[in-house]
C-alpha cells in the first residue's frame, strides 16, 4: 500500500534514528521466496547487522504460515537494548494477524505506538487504510 506523505515518516530512515536514539523499535516483514532470502530493500538485514553483532541493537525474528495466503511470511524486530519487549510484543500481535484473526484501529494504534509514531501520524494512517476498505 503507498501511503501519502506524512504517514511513514521513519520509512528508510529507521536505523539512522535508532542510532541517534530518536526511535527504539522497527519492523519488516515480506512473504519468503523460494531462494530464502528477502531483499535488502524490504528487511534491512545487512545494514543492521553490525550494529546487532556488537549489542547495540537487538533483533528477533519469526517465522509465520499466513492462514489467508499460505505463504511463510518473515518478520523481522529489531529494538534498541532494554526495549526488547516492543519486539515481543510485535511478533506476538503478528501471530495474532498470520493465524487468521482480524485487526482493527485499536490494532494499529497499538503497533504506531509500540514503533514511535505519533498521536496524529497514527490517525492519518488509520484514516486513510479505512478510506481505502471502501
Amino acid at each position: 500500500m503507498t501511503l501519502p506523505q506524512g504517514i511513514g515518516p521513519h520509512e528508510g530512515r529507521e536505523l539512522e534514528l535508532m542510532l541517534k536514539g530518536e526511535k527504539h523499535c522497527a519492523i519488516f516483514h515480506d512473504a519468503v521466496p523460494a531462494t530464502g532470502t528477502i531483499a535488502e530493500e524490504i528487511i534491512p538485514e545487512r545494514a543492521f547487522a553490525p550494529f546487532v553483532a556488537n549489542g547495540t541493537i537487538f533483533r528477533m525474528v519469526q517465522d509465520f504460515p499466513d492462514a489467508t495466503s499460505g505463504q511463510t511470511v518473515r518478520v523481522v524486530c529489531f529494538t534498541m537494548p532494554s526495549h526488547e519487549w516492543r519486539a515481543h510484543f510485535l511478533i506476538w500481535q503478528k501471530a495474532r494477524l498470520f493465524n487468521g484473526n482480524k485487526t482493527d484501529d485499536a490494532d494499529d494504534m497499538l503497533e504506531g505506538r509500540i514503533l514511535g509514531y505519533s498521536n496524529t501520524e497514527i490517525a492519518a494512517y488509520i484514516a486513510h487504510k479505512n478510506r481505502n476498505k471502501k
